[in-house]
């Protein structure tokens, strides 16, 4: 019989913030916004239908972390109806729960997160010897500090490197360098771009005036020539590694995407939302282009070139890790692995239904994936039933037409959140998830990256 892969031996994780799937060229984006992670993707495993279960950045991480789905671990913002931009309290990620982190540690590894986002501490942080987190650091500042701790590992200790690169996220700035590869950045004013860099701003009714479509223009080029800046400083890592990235599993993904008005005219005849911004950023809905994002695996001689279609979510991350690692971790958790799926091997497919939950703009949502169908409740707002299959883009609300659909996926929506909300009661055994005011200097970086209005308190 064939010999089982040996396990790998490090672990390099780049974390994007903010990074929707499609806006990689190798997820088919036509303009040259990622050639080193494009390149990357062709020699490892790109998974095709990866999923964050939040479409915001702390849910997403500790899910990410721990293999947990939202409603276990209880991470976020407290409130039935949410505005992050006036949100100075979350729920901190117990430490009652185990981490990737965690369980690495205890075997021995040298463990380091390098970020710039606080939503990256407040318990998602745990199990990490070290932990570089300082306010208004650049891309190339993190990476800069993350090879240099990475110097300081001995050649024959196993390591687990978490980069978190904020860069892609509101308010870009990318250099000139990277914004010229982009035509509706190379001719626009100072004044333009510094216009197109707001991170909030109310439009009218459809009927758009040449200004706001040059605005809207702008504001995705931005986004995309942040993307390109970001690739760059991954190439950065890949070449830090050296010798040792033949025995390091190397994993691409995102917190979670963004919005680039791709469903205005929708939320605003479905959802509330609070800062009166539908249709761009994030936080706000489970649509793809929020939901869906990279996860790329590659290793050298250990994983071959492919592409998975097999629907996974965040959850399902960190036991997929784990078996690459040859490590145990927690079996209570949300997620599988799909390992096997990586190695070339038989496994049975992960389950292809996805829960998303814990919005931070508007009414608290749940939702549920089945096939192609996506069922999302609200607390106060309309049903919304959404066929993929006839409508890929997410246009038309079949709710009405299809009650049907809307029970059954709603009770299994409430099955799943029920056994969730069971494990997390069991995790914690009897403690409650800790509720925390911001102090001033996370207060500050979130305003300075456009979560927090000016008079949050």
């Amino acid at each position: 019989p064939a010999r089982p892969p040996e396990p790998t031996q490090n672990l390099l994780l780049v974390y994007i913030d903010t990074l929707r799937a499609d806006h990689l060229g190798a997820y088919g984006y036509p303009l040259p916004t990622s050639p080193t992670i494009d390149a990357l993707a062709a020699t490892g495993a790109r998974l095709d239908a990866a999923y964050a279960p939040a479409p915001w950045t702390l849910v997403s991480t500790a899910s990410l972390f721990t293999g947990l789905l939202p409603a276990t671990h209880g991470a976020g913002i407290p409130g039935s109806v949410r505005n992050e931009a006036r949100a100075t309290t979350v729920t901190q990620l117990s430490g009652r729960f185990t981490t990737l982190a965690d369980v690495a540690e205890s075997h021995g590894f040298a463990t380091a997160l390098f970020a710039r986002n606080s939503y990256l501490g407040h318990g998602v942080e745990q199990g990490f010897s070290t932990v570089s987190n300082p306010r208004r650091r650049d891309g190339a500042h993190t990476v800069d500090a993350a090879l240099e701790w990475l110097d300081d590992v001995p050649d024959d200790d196993r390591f687990f490197l978490a980069v978190h690169l904020m860069d892609a996220h509101t308010p870009n700035d990318p250099p000139a360098e990277h914004r010229a590869h982009f035509p509706a950045l190379v001719e626009a004013s100072e004044g333009q771009l510094k216009q197109a860099r707001r991170f909030r701003r109310e439009f009218g009714d459809a009927d758009y005036d040449a200004d706001e479509i040059f605005y809207r223009q702008r504001r995705q080029a931005l986004y995309d020539a942040s993307i390109r800046y970001v690739d760059e400083q991954v190439g950065r890592l890949l070449e830090g590694l050296g010798d040792r990235r033949r025995d390091t599993l190397v994993v691409v993904t995102a917190d979670h995407g963004e919005e680039f008005w791709d469903h205005y005219e929708l939320e605003q005849r479905v959802y509330e939302d609070p800062r009166r911004q539908w249709g761009m950023g994030h936080g706000h809905t489970f649509f793809e282009e929020l939901v869906r994002v990279p996860m790329i695996f590659a290793q050298p001689g250990v994983l071959i070139p492919s592409v998975v279609s097999a629907r996974v979510s965040h959850v399902d991350w960190m036991p997929t890790v784990l078996d690459l690692l040859g490590l145990d971790g927690p079996d209570d958790i949300d997620g599988q692995s799909y390992a096997a799926l990586l190695q070339g091997g038989k496994a049975p497919a992960p389950d292809p239904t996805l829960v998303f939950d814990e919005v931070c703009f508007g009414a608290d949502k749940q939702g549920i994936r089945e096939g192609d169908l996506k069922l999302v409740r609200s607390v106060t707002e309309a049903d919304l039933l959404l066929d993929l299959s006839a409508d890929p883009g997410e246009t038309r609300n079949l709710a009405a037409q299809r009650p049907a659909d809307v029970a059954r996926l709603g009770a299994e929506l409430d099955r799943r959140l029920a056994a969730a909300a069971a494990r997390g009661q069991r995790l914690l055994g009897g403690t409650t998830p800790e509720d925390r005011a911001l102090d001033d200097d996370e207060i500050d970086e979130l305003r300075a990256m456009g979560y927090l209005d000016d008079d949050a308190e």
